[in-house]
């Protein structure tokens, strides 16, 4: 009789691990694998801090706080993420984007007639990057 009851506590609690390896599943593994790509782009990775995360489709949408190159925090910024690319709010779409893709040719010289009709002067790198990281975004994380 007492082995009937250890062979349940035993089996109850392999149950109970295995759903909650189950349940963290996205923390434990592809959390780690989509923030590959943003990674990549922080000057000490192994000091970034992460918030309001979420996992969409292929991408995980977020805010990164990590050290800069004088060993500061940054402060969180938004980020899109995959294993090979990244969007980081304050580089614009520089890793995300292949020089060579047509669609955000076309889009940057859309961009730029629109606000040159609009403001009469062309827009800085900084204007353009953040409008091409909007767009991503807007595009990737707002459901």
């Amino acid at each position: 009789m007492r082995a009937k009851w250890i062979g349940l506590l035993v089996a109850g609690l392999a149950v109970a691990a295995a759903g909650t390896a189950f349940a963290k599943w996205d923390d434990w593994v592809e959390l780690p694998r989509l923030r590959a790509g943003v990674l990549g782009a922080l000057k000490d990775p192994g000091s970034a801090t992460y918030r309001n995360e979420r996992i969409q489709r292929e991408y995980v949408c977020g805010e990164v706080n990590a050290r800069n190159s004088l060993g500061g925090y940054t402060g969180f910024v938004r980020y899109v993420s995959t294993p090979t690319r990244y969007a980081l709010e304050e580089h614009g779409a520089q890793g995300w984007t292949p020089d060579n893709d047509s669609e955000a040719i076309i889009r940057r010289i859309e961009r730029t007639t629109a606000f040159l009709r609009a403001n009469k002067r062309q827009p800085t790198q900084e204007e353009d990057n953040k409008a091409e990281f909007e767009h991503i975004w807007s595009n990737s994380c707002v459901s």
